[in-house]
């Protein structure tokens, strides 16, 4: 199990496949968690599983390195709006982000995503999060909205 909320992962799967394990995008990344290849020979690596295609679609492995890459994006930002960008447009794109307006609220921070795709995906996948949060637990989603800042200089990426 990951330190993460399980919501948020059905809200990436949501997102990302609309809950189909054989989805393929045209960007080659596959099933529910919409994991590229590269991506997924990195996230195997102390796993059981081999990082193919094959196994991309197979929903517990897809799920096992998704919620892997998630938990780490999840450490590495802090917080889950900028832990999905960082799902859609990579890590590093938003540790560069928070170097350049890290000091702005979190609200604000999402507005000022420069990449479309990764914008939109942040909102999706909160808004999709708030609303089974909302269904399944009669809770309401509670986001601190102060500045994440900028990124620890000692949070070297690992893979």
């Amino acid at each position: 199990t990951r330190a993460i909320d399980p919501n948020w992962v059905w809200s990436i799967m949501r997102v990302e496949s609309n809950f189909d394990p054989t989805a393929v995008s045209w960007a080659n990344a596959i099933g529910l968690m919409q994991i590229i290849l590269p991506t997924a020979k990195s996230l195997a690596r102390d796993t059981p599983h081999a990082p193919t295609r094959e196994n991309l679609m197979r929903p517990a492995v897809a799920i096992e390195l998704g919620t892997k890459y998630l938990e780490k994006l999840l450490g590495r930002h802090k917080v889950i709006p900028l832990a999905s960008a960082g799902y859609n447009a990579g890590g590093g794109a938003v540790s560069k982000w928070r170097k350049q307006f890290g000091d702005v609220d979190l609200d604000e921070f999402v507005e000022r995503i420069p990449y479309r795709e990764a914008n939109l995906y942040a909102k999706s996948v909160t808004q999709t999060l708030a609303r089974y949060l909302w269904l399944y637990q009669g809770e309401l989603l509670a986001l601190d909205l102060r500045p994440i800042g900028a990124p620890e200089a000692a949070a070297a990426p690992t893979e």
